[in-house]
């Protein structure tokens, strides 16, 4: 039987007076949060971005070949259509650069909306690369953890499970996740051994653990971040047990998912103390990392910048991803 999810998914009439706020809190990067834009689709809002273009064929295969992650209704969902069912969108290399290897991108937002510039953008240089991305479009507010962390381990899970299908080594299943989205990854880095909350057919029993995680500006501490703490949790207020259980580097063990770390000092959303102290806590336990702190750099840019100085974040990660095998 499903598991009870009622509480991930708040319906209008017990919104408080800073949840609806937060619903209605206009993002300077995105604009107005409108409930009919498919956020990872709206690629107007990628000029002037790290990549602009996004190849027609790409976006149409796709949309054709969209997996739902749970066909019957995602637990605990409160509705029907996009918003209420979350979706994996499958960016397959060309054979003959196909390495085997697998990655599950989760764009940021703030739990409010996906940022384009950090979906399909990353899952084309993936696959140029020959790894097969799926991107990941999670449930939003109104749902609140754990819907979204749900979502992010299903996706794992479906794609570890589907490796046959697409010709994939399941020990080489990585996530890529943006700030509100790094939090996810940081998060299921962790928290691998919850159980799927359907617990109902043989993809509940894949594992959910990423075999690397690669965190671009990650929110990892909801203790220092009480704006988020609305969008994630629904309150600004939760108790110090949820707190510590969504706050990502709480929940590291010796066990927890090697991580590439970035962001820059300058970031005005996320401080560079939140990446120094999930690396720490990797540390203590004995996990690798690396982690590289640009000197100045703003918030969600999708890791754009034009300065020489500033692009070499595609070489460091093309270096360790061959370091652990992810690469040829």
């Amino acid at each position: 039987m499903p598991s009870d999810r009622s509480h991930v998914y708040i319906p209008r009439e017990r919104w408080s007076l800073e949840f609806a706020q937060a619903l209605g809190h206009e993002d300077g990067a995105v604009g107005p949060q409108e409930d009919d834009i498919n956020y990872p689709f709206a690629f107007e809002m990628l000029r002037g971005t790290w990549r602009e273009q996004v190849s027609e064929q790409v976006v149409a295969e796709a949309r054709e070949n969209a997996i739902r992650l749970w066909p019957e209704g995602a637990p605990g969902a409160g509705g029907v259509g996009w918003r209420h069912e979350p979706v994996l969108y499958p960016v397959l290399p060309a054979p003959e650069r196909a390495n085997g290897s697998a990655v599950v991108v989760i764009p940021g937002g703030g739990y409010r909306v996906q940022a384009p510039w950090e979906a399909f953008p990353f899952a084309e240089w993936f696959a140029e690369r020959g790894v097969a991305a799926f991107v990941l479009q999670y449930r939003l507010l109104p749902y609140v953890l754990p819907a979204p962390l749900d979502d992010t381990q299903r996706a794992i899970r479906l794609v570890r499970a589907s490796a046959a299908q697409y010709g994939l080594d399941p020990s080489r299943v990585a996530v890529i996740g943006f700030s509100a989205g790094g939090h996810l990854a940081a998060l299921a880095s962790s928290l691998f051994d919850e159980p799927d909350p359907l617990m109902a057919d043989a993809i509940a029993d894949t594992s959910a653990r990423p075999d690397l995680a690669i965190l671009f500006y990650p929110a990892i501490c909801l203790r220092i971040l009480p704006g988020l703490r609305v969008f994630a949790l629904g309150t600004s207020q939760p108790d110090a047990a949820l707190l510590d259980r969504y706050s990502a580097q709480v929940p590291v063990s010796e066990r927890t998912t090697p991580a590439f770390i970035m962001g820059s000092v300058t970031d005005q959303v996320i401080a560079p103390s939140h990446l120094m102290s999930y690396a720490q806590a990797l540390a203590d336990h004995g996990v690798s990392y690396e982690l590289h702190l640009y000197s100045s750099g703003v918030h969600g840019s999708g890791v754009y910048d034009r300065r020489p100085t500033h692009s070499t974040w595609e070489a460091l990660l093309e270096n360790w991803l061959r370091a652990q095998g992810f690469l040829q």
